[in-house]
């Protein structure tokens, strides 16, 4: 959760219209969240959904396992893997996310001297706990629920201070400032799966997601001769504070037409927020009179809708190959254009291309340790010419399994924008 890379190792990469971000946080802006009101631009990472890191496995083969996923993390990345489950397990994951993201300024363009920078960069690291799962085998390896909880988290601040400079027979000072404060989205989820004969099987998830958040984007003018005999200015305030909640679904399928080879398929529904907008405009004039107008709005984050489908391929003894094709809804990014921000190129559905690969070695009849790499590739969908938000992602990773009991896992993903790493432990009873 973030992060995302923004997803928070936002995101995404999570685009933010309110904010992401991430984001929407967004994060290459992984699941970016975007509003269609108020006057905000920021594409940050901060909600690393739909390539976010789930746990160490998955990301250190590049998130290519929808059709590999056989322990709790398959909650979050193709349900119907939990049928393969025959103990009570516990999973816990630690995330780290360090971002640096660009984002195009509100008001870069505004007429007048002094200029400010159009592009401006967040950058924040991140730490947390980011998933904790409980998986129930009702009958092993046929009927398996499980319940978990997720989280992801961003953080971010900015500020431009240009001036004074001389405009006409007075100077003139602009200050811009951005401030993400808290950005928090925490899911409570009930998976189930049905295995049919060790060949096919199915699986669900529900999701109840809860968006807590409170960002303030601030920009204001001075006027004022250089003996300071007058001073005038003008401040507008943008502030998105609240919390709001939404249920979503996810559903899978596993297929094993043979013992070596295993298709998968996913769909995950993305959740829609509606969070308070307060927009505040002051103007003082020389005297020191202030007029200030307050209007109150709603801003929407939406999280795109992704479909996907992988196949994993075992070739020989320890080893495993793996790829994935993501198609996600980024255009509904597109609702991100507001009152003061006008978009330069459209935003359309995208693919995520994975490649995983994992090989296995024994260090005695009852434990293993792993060596994983990865590669993924996210197209460009922030809505701007001058954000590149394209990016390739490449990930390493490994692992440690003792008796098929305690599994260590830990995955990192490295980008021109992003580190994100997850540290995985697993028990199971």
């Amino acid at each position: 959760m973030t992060g995302y890379k923004a997803s928070i190792f936002f995101m995404a990469c999570t685009a933010v219209t309110a904010v992401f971000a991430p984001q929407h946080i967004v994060l290459g802006n992984p699941n970016q969240i975007n509003s269609d009101s108020s006057f905000w631009a920021l594409h940050i990472p901060f909600d690393l959904e739909p390539f976010e890191a789930v746990d160490g496995r998955s990301l250190g083969m590049g998130n290519a396992t929808v059709a590999v996923v056989d322990d709790s993390a398959a909650t979050l990345i193709n349900p119907a893997g939990l049928a393969t489950m025959q103990r009570v397990e516990l999973t816990a994951n630690l995330r780290y996310s360090s971002y640096e993201t660009d984002y195009r300024d509100n008001y870069a363009d505004f007429p007048g001297p002094p200029d400010l920078e159009e592009m401006r960069t967040f950058d924040n690291d991140i730490t947390d706990f980011s998933f904790i799962g409980l998986t129930l085998p009702i009958i092993p390896r046929q009927i398996v629920t499980s319940v978990y909880y997720k989280n992801s988290s961003f953080e971010a601040a900015d500020m431009q201070d240009v001036g004074p400079v001389p405009v006409f027979f007075t100077q003139q000072q602009i200050i811009s400032k951005k401030e993400i404060d808290d950005y928090q989205k925490d899911s409570y989820g009930l998976a189930g799966a049905f295995n049919f004969e060790g060949i096919f099987s199915v699986g669900a998830s529900v999701n109840l997601e809860k968006l807590d958040t409170s960002m303030c984007e601030r920009w204001n003018t001075n006027i004022f001769n250089n003996n300071n005999i007058f001073d005038e200015g003008i401040e507008f305030e943008s502030r998105v504070e609240g919390d709001d909640t939404d249920v979503t679904f996810a559903i899978g399928a596993l297929y094993k037409p043979m013992k070596d080879i295993s298709i998968g398929v996913s769909y995950r529904q993305g959740a829609n927020f509606t969070i308070p907008n307060m927009n505040t405009e002051t103007y003082c004039d020389a005297f020191g009179v202030c007029d200030e107008i307050r209007t109150d709005d709603n801003v929407t984050f939406d999280i795109p809708d992704v479909w996907g489908i992988g196949i994993a391929w075992k070739p020989l003894n320890g080893w495993l190959f793996s790829a994935q094709m993501d198609m996600v809804e980024y255009s509904v990014l597109q609702d991100a254009t507001t009152k003061d921000i006008t978009m330069d190129e459209t935003i359309d559905d995208g693919m995520i291309f994975r490649l995983g690969i994992e090989k296995s070695f024994d260090i005695s009849n009852s434990s293993q340790y792993q060596l994983r790499a990865g590669i993924f590739s996210v197209p460009d969908h922030d809505g701007f010419q001058a954000i590149d938000s394209d990016t390739v992602y490449y990930t390493l990773g490994g692992g440690v399994s003792m008796n098929e009991q305690f599994k260590v896992n830990v995955g990192t993903s490295f980008s021109e924008d992003l580190v994100d790493a997850v540290l995985s432990f697993s028990y199971a009873f």
